[in-house]
């Protein structure tokens, strides 16, 4: 068509003696042609629209798709943050456990040590009172002799001052077995409520580091799925991604198309255009 109507006036020029019905056949004929283009015109701009359209989706798409990502690795940071913090306080709780564990075993040999001790010291005490209370018996005799007594003891020069001292060194002697008797039961209370305690604080330093370590087995069950998640958000970033690219790359060549098409028709239209104009001019009265 392009070669067809390179000059138009030469062209139009040769219906100037055609039959009305010719010209007219003629001037459909490019009514037709002019449609055609128009509608080519329009596919390439539809086409345009459609890729243009496509190619916003795809930005969003991918806008979205990259803060997923964003959003998933930001977690999946806190997560391992999470983890490594539990694991610290794991260590530092079975550490404490461990310190927690020897304590109570020296308390509980100290218990032992102070148990046996006290045994030991009673069984003295038994038999030093045993002792002291018959030596006190036998002077408290000496002392108030029973009258056929009082006779074989008066032929034995005793000094009444000193059966009293012995009986002062006696007692001392009961009061100083007491009290120690009372220091063993007082070690032994002590060492039971030290060995109590450390009792208390092993089973508390156990309690924590089993706590810890179930909140750690959690967290790590947590950064599992936040890693599981980031995996699947940076599929779909790539995903994304390409079909971005592809997108953009359609969307330029529909644009050229566009513009081709647009500049195309519009020249060979308003060719056609101008040769229709021509072609009524030769009929009778110049109209159709």
């Amino acid at each position: 068509m392009t070669q067809l109507f390179k000059d138009p006036h030469a062209f139009a020029a040769t219906f100037q003696n055609a039959d009305p019905e010719q010209i007219k056949a003629v001037i459909a004929m490019i009514d037709g042609l002019i449609d055609e283009g128009q509608a080519e015109k329009d596919t390439a701009i539809d086409n345009y629209e459609t890729a243009n359209q496509t190619w916003y989706d795809a930005i969003a798409d991918h806008d979205e798709a990259e803060a997923a990502d964003w959003h998933a690795l930001g977690q999946r940071d806190t997560s391992q943050l999470k983890v490594n913090s539990w694991e610290n306080k794991v260590s530092v709780a079975a550490a404490a456990e461990a310190d927690a564990e020897l304590v109570q075993n020296s308390a509980s040999d100290d218990q032992i040590s102070a148990q046996a001790d006290f045994d030991a010291g009673q069984l003295t005490h038994d038999k030093e009172q045993e002792a002291l209370l018959g030596a006190k018996e036998v002077v408290a005799q000496m002392i108030n002799p029973a009258e056929g007594r009082r006779r074989l003891l008066a032929m034995v020069k005793i000094d009444p001052a000193a059966l009293d001292n012995v009986n002062d060194i006696i007692d001392d002697l009961i009061a100083k077995s007491i009290q120690t008797l009372a220091e063993y039961a007082s070690a032994l209370k002590d060492a039971k409520d030290a060995h109590d305690t450390a009792q208390q604080s092993y089973s508390a330093a156990v309690t924590e580091h089993v706590t810890l370590q179930g909140e750690l087995e959690e967290h790590r069950k947590d950064l599992v799925s936040k890693l599981a998640r980031v995996t699947e958000t940076d599929e779909a970033l790539q995903a994304a991604k390409i079909a971005l690219e592809e997108a953009d790359s359609a969307q330029q060549a529909a644009d050229t198309i566009r513009q081709n098409e647009t500049t195309r028709v519009d020249e060979e239209n308003d060719t056609l255009t101008q040769v229709r104009g021509m072609l009524v001019s030769l009929l009778p009265g110049g109209v159709e």
